[in-house]
């Protein structure tokens, strides 16, 4: 099994693969807590809200391959949703966040997956994460419901505690670990059709001494 994110890179001469992460969700339900909390170690109570989005990067060292994830904490503001297809584009795996105590952000989930398929061309890997879930008494979606939410659109569920640190390097360690599988499993993809590639056929050319009408317009000489 792959190994947590560590502070040193383990496989020096492994050839670092990068990839885009976006962060979405409703405004306030903690994706730059999130994000801090996996980047930095950190968490402000009094976290400020994004504007348009802001990157950070992170390395995860798996247990064969060393990862960068480029993530991109996107506003949730209604006056930035102009903003964020653009923010979308080129991204390699979504994590799509939603308040557990704020039923809003949860049956908004949907909005954002629609979003996401509009602006992508291909299908990503999509993860579900429900915040704030020390928040126990103030809870207003059940976690049960977060994971049948994720079935119905083969998303990958956690819940996670940016207070607390709870999940949220799992969280991440389990994107990269995904990620890495995917690219492993394209790459042998073409490597098989490459190998059972067909030959392409000979064409054999017959010389004429006096070229024809055709041969002469097309020739660049």
């Amino acid at each position: 099994m792959e190994s947590a994110p560590t502070s040193h890179n383990p496989l020096p001469n492994v050839p670092l693969e990068k990839y885009k992460i976006v962060v979405l969700g409703n405004s306030s339900v903690g994706k730059t807590s999130l994000v801090t909390r996996f980047v930095d170690g950190t968490f402000d109570s009094a976290c400020r809200e994004t504007i348009g989005g802001e990157f950070l990067s992170k390395q995860v060292f798996l247990a064969e391959q060393t990862v960068s994830l480029h993530i991109w904490d996107t506003a949730g503001q209604e006056k930035y949703a102009s903003l964020v297809p653009a923010y979308i584009r080129g991204a390699a795996a979504a994590i799509i966040c939603y308040d557990i105590t704020r039923r809003d952000t949860f049956d908004h989930v949907a909005t954002w997956i629609t979003t996401l398929r509009r602006v992508l061309e291909k299908r990503i890997p999509l993860f579900l994460c429900g915040s704030k879930c020390d928040c126990q008494a103030l809870r207003a979606v059940v976690e049960e419901e977060g994971k049948a939410r994720a079935r119905t659109y083969r998303m990958l569920f956690m819940e996670t505690s940016a207070a607390s640190g709870y999940n949220v390097k799992e969280m991440f360690c389990l994107v990269a670990q995904k990620l890495a599988s995917h690219a492993a499993r394209t790459r042998e993809r073409e490597e098989h059709k490459r190998i059972t590639r067909p030959e392409s056929s000979s064409v054999q050319l017959v010389s004429r001494s006096t070229p024809d009408a055709s041969d002469t317009a097309s020739c660049s000489c």
